[in-house]
C-alpha cells in the first residue's frame, strides 16, 4: 500500500472549489424572489415569498464561502503536506546519509 500524498491532485481540488465557489456565488444571490411580493399586493404569497428570498441569500452566500474555505483549506493541506515531506526527507538525508 502506498501512502504517498499527491500534492498537484490536492491542489487542482482546491482550485477547482474554489473557482466554482467564485461562479455560482453571484449565481446562487442572483436566484432569489424579491420582486414576487411587489407583482401580488396585499397577498400572502408575496411575504411567504420575500421570506423564502431572504433565507436564500443567506444560505447561497454560506454555501459560496464553505466551498471557498473548503478549496483553500484543500491547497493549504498540500502546501503543508509538501512541507512536512521535505522536512522528513532532509532529516532522513541527515541521519542516514545522502546519495
Amino acid at each position: 500500500m502506498d501512502y504517498e500524498v499527491n500534492y498537484a491532485t490536492l491542489e487542482r481540488a482546491g482550485s477547482k472549489a474554489v473557482g466554482l465557489a467564485n461562479d455560482i456565488a453571484e449565481v446562487l444571490a442572483d436566484m432569489h424572489m424579491d420582486d414576487v411580493e411587489g407583482a401580488i399586493p396585499g397577498g400572502v404569497s408575496g411575504g411567504a415569498a420575500t421570506s423564502v428570498s431572504n433565507s436564500w441569500k443567506e444560505t447561497s452566500s454560506t454555501v459560496s464561502k464553505a466551498l471557498q474555505a473548503y478549496g483553500t483549506h484543500l491547497t493549504d493541506n498540500a502546501v503543508a503536506y509538501r512541507q512536512i515531506e521535505d522536512k522528513n526527507a532532509e532529516a532522513a538525508t541527515k541521519f542516514f546519509g545522502g546519495r
